[in-house]
């Protein structure tokens, strides 16, 4: 499938003449300006009002996905405690072997 770019385009020449010029097309179009070079997009240009949303949208999506994979792990971990039958002891987890150990030559930290 061929991707289309529907963003404005100008070339590395253009931009080399007049940079202000493709920030301005950013800003007022509001959306990214694409540089071309033999006819292949080699970057982009954003305003800085445009990259500072960017940025905080990407923010924002980064703490939206890092609180679903938060729920979705105690969720798992409810549907599991649902779901599992099998309940064990303490004795049966530890043991019932206990090991004395003499700490008194241990210093504190």
């Amino acid at each position: 499938m061929m991707h289309v770019i529907y963003n404005p385009l100008t070339s590395v020449s253009d931009l080399k003449k007049s940079p202000m010029k493709i920030i301005e097309l950013s800003k007022v179009s509001g959306d990214a300006v694409y540089i071309l070079n033999n006819n292949k997009d080699v970057g982009v240009i954003v305003d800085s009002d445009h990259y500072k949303t960017l940025v905080e949208r990407n923010a924002q999506l980064t703490n939206e996905v890092s609180e679903l994979s938060d729920r979705i792990a105690y969720l798992e971990a409810e549907l599991r405690l649902l779901t599992n039958d099998q309940v064990y002891t303490d004795e049966e987890v530890r043991g019932t072997e206990t090991i004395q150990a003499d700490l008194s030559a241990v210093a504190d930290e």
